[in-house]
């Protein structure tokens, strides 16, 4: 590989995994509305249109705007993602720096770029625990207006979330933990 396809691959692995990320997410507003009106099509069609255009917003921009900024490097573990600087720039006088921030340069402005990974996916897993168990106290308190019974509201969002966080939390709990260590 070259600069040009670790750039394209660490952009593409990033936009693909926060949009999945934030289409898990959206389940649960998708969730929310679709219970809370039981499932009238005409409530949730924009609904829709609007999770489909907003979930690839923030991840195009904030990738375009690492991409513009050289951060998607060689990590070191076999694929390219946000990495302040290719592997030993900086660190060696036998890696020129060309591209990035170099760590002994800049350690904090490379912090802040990895809070464009970091905070969507801690408001997702956040946020989709809360319309969660806001759906679920909602459905338990109207259960006489809405059709799918509380209880089997509350296992389903319990598959829905611990999917959720098996899939998310190990990573996101070390990685932050890393994060919060260097500051």
């Amino acid at each position: 590989g070259t600069i040009e396809t670790c750039s394209i691959q660490g952009f593409l692995i990033y936009v693909s995994a926060l949009t999945a990320c934030l289409y898990y997410c959206s389940l649960s507003v998708y969730s929310y509305t679709g219970i809370l009106c039981n499932f009238d099509q005409s409530a949730i069609d924009s609904l829709k249109f609007v999770i489909h255009l907003c979930v690839h917003i923030y991840p195009l921009a904030s990738g375009m705007y690492l991409l513009y900024g050289e951060l998607f490097n060689n990590t070191g573990f076999g694929y390219c993602f946000i990495e302040a600087d290719p592997i030993g720039c900086g660190r060696s006088t036998d890696v020129p720096c060309k591209r990035g921030i170099p760590v002994y340069h800049n350690n904090h402005r490379m912090m802040v770029e990895e809070l464009f990974w970091y905070i969507p996916l801690w408001v997702a897993l956040v946020g989709s625990t809360g319309v969660m168990i806001t759906l679920y106290f909602k459905v338990r308190i109207g259960q006489d207006k809405i059709l799918i019974p509380a209880r089997s509201l509350a296992l389903q969002s319990l598959y829905y979330l611990l999917l959720f966080y098996v899939g998310v939390i190990p990573s996101l709990f070390i990685e932050t933990a890393w994060w919060v260590k260097e500051l």
